[in-house]
Order: structure tokens, then sequence, then C-alpha cells
């Protein structure tokens, strides 16, 4: 199993990311955002990346689903509610590694912080992580 973890961590990143950004609650600005999401299939050892969040991609909770094709995976957002400026989802991808699981993050205008649970089955296995994410908003988007 542990030769999928290479696999699964920046997966699970991008989809803790993918969430956490998901609806934009608390007014979030476009932006280049840095996350760190923190799980226990890292040993506790976080792992920060960098993206550039567009106006468009904050006002659809579902475009900011991660696009997996390249991994064979397949996600979809589901039930996504927002109560104020906290916002509560769940989420299935199918593939190699089917996952599911939910999560929640409340988000001011330059900083969110979140979690989330995904139940992963590989080779025969179920194995249950959970994440805790935290991002901020770092500055504007490099111009192209």
């Amino acid at each position: 199993m542990t030769g999928r973890l290479p696999f699964l961590l920046p997966l699970t990143a991008a989809l803790s990311c993918a969430g956490a950004l998901a609806a934009a609650p608390g007014g979030m600005r476009p932006g280049l955002w840095e996350t760190t999401v923190t799980s226990n299939m890292s040993g506790g050892k976080p792992v920060s990346t960098r993206a550039c969040i567009s106006a468009k991609q904050l006002e659809d909770p579902k475009g900011m689903v991660p696009k997996m094709e390249e991994t064979g995976m397949k996600c979809e957002q589901l039930d996504t509610r927002v109560s104020g400026n906290t916002v509560h989802w769940k989420m299935r991808c199918t593939g190699e590694a089917p996952m599911e699981g939910s999560g929640q993050m409340t988000s001011g205008t330059d900083s969110y912080n979140g979690k989330m649970e995904m139940t992963v089955k590989m080779q025969g296995q179920t194995m249950t992580m959970s994440q805790t994410m935290s991002g901020r908003r770092v500055g504007d988007c490099p111009s192209r």
C-alpha cells in the first residue's frame, strides 16, 4: 500500500484545496493563494501549494473540483451547502483508488481554515485520511 502514497498525497492535497475554495462563502478575493494541508497520511508533515484563483472560479463551486484525468481519477462535488461564511461539501472520486468524503471550511476575504475526511479503497483495503487545511491570499496572480 505504501507504493501508492506518493500518488495519494498530492491528489488529496489538490482535493483539499479544491474543496476549501469551493463556494467562497467569506467573500474570498481572486489572486495567488497558498494552501497548507496537514494529513495523517503524511505523518503530520504540512504540504504547501500555491495556485492562482480567478473570480470566475470563486463564483462556481463545482468549477473548483480538480480535473484528474491524467491520474485516471474523475471527481465530483456533491451536496455543497453554505451557512454564513462556512461551506460544507461532499466529494466522490472514481478511478484506480476510489474515494469519497466530506469537509468544511470557514473563510474570510484573505484566509480560510478547514478540515476534510476521505475514505479511499485501494488494493482491497479501505483507508481513512483526515486533513486540516489553511489558506491565505499572498498577492495578485503573476502576469502572463
